[in-house]
């Protein structure tokens, strides 16, 4: 007996739903019409529309509701997962039916290759058969060539190929000499060890920002940020308007790094900064 499927409740019923169906449908066309112009997904477009939204500024004004609008609250929050739920479930009845169209043409083609594909392995086989044996007894017969068609002999080169890779490394081990070895067996890295021999820290980008009384910022190397801090300046920015200003702070943008015992970054690593994801799943 197959389950029931999960009641989906119509977002419109929502307490205080945030936007009517229109203005829905208007952000819809609206990151559609937009992801064609850009030439990218509306799947991607639509990611870029909830990354900015936000009140919106004079500029943006002509903009339909749903491209600026965050939820506020928990009844929002339910009115967006009863639009999710629906995406979902219509999602999922699409590709069910592109399972099942998959599997029908899947299988007449296999019934309809069948005929095509035995004569093909049989006509085929006789008539390649017969070309090597010709090349066999005149090497330099390499092509035979008929009214309906052409069978082609071809001499391949030997290929080398590894099926055991630590056999061929313990035998390398074994014979080859200590200069030798490494232009034959090359080992991958171990993500344990390398975690082990490392620590994770963070290192400065390079970005020092003088912070300014006025307001202003001024980007400044580290020996020049050194000179800065507690200094008055002419502000960078705007002198006539500023003036002579203080340098409140010197601060540096850093990002995660794993170094060795030394303290040097391990080369051709990687570390992605702490971070929270969510997942918004229906039931």
């Amino acid at each position: 007996m197959s389950a029931q499927p999960a009641l989906i409740l119509p977002p419109e019923l929502t307490i205080n739903p945030p936007l009517t169906p229109a203005e829905v449908d208007e952000v819809r066309t609206f990151i559609d019409t937009l992801a064609f112009d850009s030439g990218v997904s509306s799947v991607e477009f639509a990611a870029e529309v909830v990354e900015h939204a936000g009140p919106p500024d004079d500029a943006d004004a002509a903009l339909p509701a749903g491209a600026y609008w965050r939820i506020q609250n928990d009844d929002e929050a339910e009115w967006a997962m009863r639009h999710l739920a629906e995406a979902e479930a219509n999602r999922a009845a699409i590709l069910e039916q592109q399972a099942a169209y998959i599997e029908r043409i899947e299988t007449w083609t296999k019934n309809a290759l069948r005929a095509p594909d035995r004569d093909r392995a049989f006509f085929g086989g006789h008539l390649e058969a017969y070309a090597l044996e010709r090349r066999r007894r005149n090497p330099k017969d390499a092509t035979l060539a008929l009214p309906s068609g052409t069978v082609r002999t071809t001499k391949a080169s030997p290929k080398l190929a590894v099926e055991d890779d630590e056999t061929v490394a313990t035998w390398g081990r074994e014979t080859l000499a200590d200069d030798v070895y490494p232009t034959v067996v090359k080992s991958k890295v171990l993500l344990n060890g390398l975690k082990a021999l490392g620590t994770i820290t963070s290192r400065v980008t390079g970005r020092w920002v003088a912070v300014l009384s006025c307001g202003c910022e001024q980007t400044a190397t580290p020996e020049e940020a050194a000179e800065l801090e507690g200094s008055e300046i002419l502000c960078p920015v705007d002198p006539e308007e500023h003036g002579t200003v203080d340098v409140t702070a010197v601060w540096e943008e850093t990002e995660p790094c794993v170094v060795d015992g030394a303290g040097q970054v391990i080369p051709g690593t990687t570390v992605t900064p702490e971070h929270i994801t969510a997942k918004a799943t229906p039931a």
